[in-house]
């Protein structure tokens, strides 16, 4: 009885690693980082995205949260009016595995607080239009070891994303923010 036991429990576990390994063959091993620096314009289909600088606000003192004020300098390559709502929120700060979101983007009925905020109607482009907008993000304290880049979501990309999965990578795009502590 006992050998029946080792050997229903040792079939299972070669039955599990099999099923992992099974699951996981496919996926990338690999990735690919395309890395973008300030003042380098990007387009994603109709528009084109330029992060043009940034200015770090100490608000209270160094032991509360500091903002990042980051530039954005969007235009609208169409002849139609395009609405940008969802694009902002593919752009999240990191720094090393700390993050950020933006800050100053505000849903309908809920006040902001800060100065500088978009509404949707705000992030509306009309054809040919080109805008600047100042998005705001919440960053740690001061560590000279951080890399501190935007995180570009794939869903700007994903014809490409998934170009590079299908040959093994995990393909990423960042804009290289260097020192914001300069």
């Amino acid at each position: 009885m006992k050998k029946i036991i080792k050997f229903l429990i040792v079939a299972l576990l070669l039955g599990f690693i099999f099923r992992v390994y099974s699951l996981n063959k496919t996926y990338p091993k690999d990735e690919k980082i395309k890395e973008y620096q300030l003042n380098e314009p990007i387009t994603y289909k109709n528009i084109q995205i330029k992060v043009s600088g940034f200015k770090l606000n100490d608000l209270r003192g160094k032991d509360d949260p500091r903002i990042l004020d980051v530039y954005f300098d969007v235009k609208n390559f169409t002849d139609k009016e395009i609405s940008l709502y969802d694009v902002p929120n593919s752009f999240v700060l990191y720094q090393n595995f700390s993050n950020s979101v933006i800050q100053n983007t505000i849903e309908e009925g809920i006040p902001s607080d800060y100065k500088i905020s978009y509404k949707k109607e705000d992030m509306v482009l009309k054809a040919k239009e080109e805008k600047k907008f100042t998005f705001k993000y919440m960053v740690e304290d001061y560590d000279m070891n951080r890399k501190n880049f935007l995180y570009i979501n794939n869903n700007l990309y994903k014809d490409q994303y998934m170009d590079y999965f299908d040959k093994g990578y995990l393909f990423y795009e960042i804009i290289n923010l260097g020192d914001i502590y300069e």
